[in-house]
């Protein structure tokens, strides 16, 4: 009786395996579902005004997609971008700020899947510019005030707000909200000083730098 019993959670078991198998088997080889996909050129989908964004929907899966609807999104403001439809659509935004698009696919049979993407357009970048007034034939002396000047900087669509110098002796970087500063090397050598200026939109510029010799007090003129 006991065999018998045996047997039979023996024959339960088995059938149970086989039918857990069947349904794992059945999922890997079930085609995928619906899903939107969103590419991007630039693929970082970020960059200065005016941006203009391929937006690319051809990596989207799911069987006979028939639609592909595009809301490009709106600025804090409210304004609406606008929509578009196609598998690929190019749109250029001209206001520096977030826009969240959405991709939504349609197949034959009326399914929907949709998916989204935030495109971030800046501002133009700001332009750093500066120059060392007491720079005396590439060399400034050490264990005196050098004087650094960065009002030649300048931001082509708003304000210089920052500052941001590296005096490339190993010291911290010193942030300024006005265009002159000083320092005093204690080291003598050469150095790299590194501007970066970031204006009211929070963009940074690319670095300014500027080499010379620091010279012992003696030798400094």
């Amino acid at each position: 009786m006991e065999r018998i019993y045996l047997q039979a959670m023996r024959t339960k078991f088995v059938l149970l395996a086989m039918l857990v198998l069947s349904i794992a088997l059945a999922s890997c080889t079930r085609p995928p579902g619906l899903q939107a996909v969103i590419r991007t050129q630039p693929q970082s989908g970020r960059g200065p005004y005016p941006l203009e964004v391929t937006f690319d929907a051809s990596a989207s899966h799911g069987e006979a997609i028939s639609r592909y609807v595009w809301d490009l999104g709106k600025r804090e403001n409210g304004h609406h971008e606008g929509a578009a439809e196609g598998m690929i659509v190019r749109h250029t935004y001209t206001v520096p700020g977030k826009y969240t698009v959405y991709l939504t696919v349609r197949d034959e049979t009326g399914n929907t899947a949709q998916t989204s993407r935030t495109i971030d357009v800046r501002s133009l970048p700001p332009v750093a510019r500066f120059e060392v007034p007491t720079l005396n034939a590439g060399t400034v002396p050490a264990k005196r005030r050098v004087e650094f000047d960065a009002s030649a900087s300048y931001d082509p669509d708003g304000s210089v707000e920052w500052y941001h110098w590296d005096f490339g002796d190993g010291s911290a970087i010193v942030s300024t909200r006005q265009p002159t500063v000083s320092h005093t090397y204690t080291m003598v050598g050469w150095t790299t000083v590194r501007l970066i200026v970031e204006d009211d939109f929070g963009d940074e510029s690319p670095p300014e730098t500027l080499t010379f010799q620091v010279l012992a007090p003696c030798c400094g003129g």
